[in-house]
């Protein structure tokens, strides 16, 4: 379906397949009083912010010594001045207990025990947490201390937006934990020169938007967070008529320490009159265009380092009549041997693929390209010739394979794991994201002889898609699913590919696929490489040698 979409815009764009935070217009920042200022964590300033008749919460959250995640304001020494917090870092490291005992101007600190209770009992409020008082290194932690505090209650973990400060750490908590919302903070105030590429992350990854200080909110910035369809917050400011202004210019939501929403004039929706299929579509065509400018800024971003070498490779195989031929063929003479048919599926094959390219292997059914993916992943060995690889791969090839149908999905996870030579660490932090994208429901947790072939398809690709690959290989991969699983599929793929340093090999019978991801095109015919060159040069020349183009002419 065609949407008639007005100009662009990020106000409440997608309608309820992204409602967040950012449909509230008015979001408490802090929480509490304290010389005049809200950002106090704890049970009476959330009662306060509730009085005001907000309904989004920004809570700081921290990471305690013992790994316990902690309603904290912020533990260095101007915030324990600030705050008076009597806590001596060389009395021993700030353990929750040690957190839990501390007095900020009279009242106590809160537990996020406390806070998962006020959760239960508003499940119409969103809630920033802030992860930003944190750092990237223990992002992974904190958001694992995060969702086990909330009992893994996906109610509540829904309708939390999680804020970070970087890519880094938004890539170290998604690691742990796929939340549904994320929101990059820009801070200090200088990363405002690098807003042009952070804008591009964002629109490539799972994160719906930005938050700026209201200084720096101009009409320019607002205009580059538009164009890029995602949303933008503005904090903190108490002033109403600055933060009218803000959101007339197409600001999504004011973060405040005092404002309540009789001080917001009401924001008309430019969407009203679109479906909310429409605003879907609309959004993900906004997307994919970053994505491709992206994928476009690839070309420049290739090394020099070569991370895949095929030198004269040949791979053959023997063509027997049966499987009883097969098994006496080992007692065979070599003379007797050399009478048996030989197949040549690599034939000569010599090329080279540098770090951050995207290359389509393009030819007919039988051409050998599959036959070349294998021995990258390792799947193969080449029968003459030497393929090298330098990088840690992960394949989207045969989905279905390699799983045990007596174990559930759950179980098949980790013995993949182990079969890759995963830890148990390591698989731990994986299994999160891995049920989140195949989106089985209750079936994660039944054996795998129940899955129909699909569902078993979702499991692969969720497993091969939650590592961070320094190559990735695709073949014919995208076609499982129903429409909905193929866009997230391939959002997922132009995930990994915003990464410069990732090497995309692909195979593919669609122009169209092999025109986004790739920048350069080898055409195999019988085992042979006939054509090596730029994307649209080699699907050019392969549409000619197979009559295509011919075919399109005529029609």
């Amino acid at each position: 379906m065609s949407s008639k979409a007005p100009a662009i815009s990020s106000q409440s764009l997608a309608g309820s397949h992204l409602a967040t935070v950012y449909d509230e217009p008015l979001c408490a920042r802090g929480l509490g009083e304290f010389e005049g200022k809200y950002y106090l964590n704890n049970a009476d300033a959330l009662a306060q912010s509730l009085s005001r008749g907000v309904r989004a919460l920004e809570v700081d959250v921290r990471l305690s010594a013992d790994g316990k995640a902690c309603c904290s304001y912020g533990w260095g020494p101007e915030a324990r001045k600030l705050l008076g917090i009597e806590w001596d870092p060389t009395q021993g490291p700030m353990t929750e207990a040690t957190f839990l005992k501390q007095k900020v101007g009279g009242r106590p600190t809160m537990s996020f025990e406390r806070l998962y209770r006020h959760m239960k009992e508003n499940p119409e409020l969103w809630w920033v947490l802030d992860f930003g008082k944190t750092g990237k290194e223990n992002a992974t932690h904190l958001a694992n201390a995060v969702v086990e505090g909330l009992h893994k209650d996906k109610a509540l973990l829904s309708r939390c937006l999680v804020q970070v400060r970087n890519a880094s750490m938004y890539r170290g908590v998604d690691r742990a934990y796929h939340f549904s919302h994320y929101q990059i903070m820009l801070w200090p105030r200088e990363r405002i020169d690098g807003l042009g590429r952070l804008i591009t992350y964002c629109a490539d990854y799972n994160i719906e938007g930005l938050a700026i200080e209201a200084s720096q909110c101009s009409e320019e910035v607002v205009a580059m967070v538009r164009k890029a369809g995602l949303k933008l917050q503005c904090f903190a400011t108490d002033d109403a008529e600055l933060a009218n202004t803000l959101l007339a210019r197409g600001v999504n939501s004011i973060c405040s320490f005092s404002l309540s929403p009789e001080d917001l004039n009401e924001v008309q929706d430019p969407y009203a009159g679109l479906t909310e299929e429409q605003r879907w579509e609309h959004l993900n065509e906004l997307r994919a265009t970053i994505g491709k400018e992206k994928l476009a800024q690839r070309k420049t971003a290739i090394s020099d380092e070569v991370v895949v070498e095929f030198d004269h490779v040949y791979k053959s195989y023997n063509l027997y009549k049966n499987d009883r031929e097969r098994l006496l063929s080992l007692f065979w003479s070599k003379k007797k041997r050399a009478g048996i048919t030989r197949i040549d599926a690599n034939n000569d094959l010599s090329f080279q693929i540098r770090r951050g390219e995207g290359v389509a292997f393009l030819g007919h059914n039988g051409a050998g390209k599959s036959t070349a993916l294998k021995m990258i992943t390792g799947v193969l060995f080449p029968t003459k010739g030497t393929v090298t690889v330098s990088g840690e791969v992960s394949a989207l090839l045969e989905l279905r394979a390699g799983f045990n149908a007596n174990l559930t999905g759950r179980e098949n996870i980790y013995m993949r794991g182990y079969a890759m030579g995963l830890t148990e660490e390591q698989i731990k932090l994986m299994e999160p994201k891995v049920v989140e994208f195949a989106d089985l429901g209750h079936y994660i947790d039944q054996p795998l002889r129940n899955y129909s072939s699909g569902m078993k398809a979702r499991l692969g690709f969720g497993f091969a898609v939650s590592s961070d690959p320094e190559i990735l290989v695709v073949d014919e991969a995208l076609s499982v699913g129903d429409k909905k699983f193929k866009q997230k599929c391939m959002q997922r793929i132009r995930q990994i590919m915003a990464d410069d340093d990732v090497t995309v090999l692909f195979v593919t019978h669609s122009s169209t696929a092999a025109r986004e991801f790739c920048s350069r095109g080898i055409v195999l015919d019988h085992g042979t490489k006939v054509y090596d060159g730029t994307i649209n040069d080699a699907i050019a020349f392969y549409e000619a040698s197979q009559g295509l183009a011919d075919t399109k002419e005529s029609k």
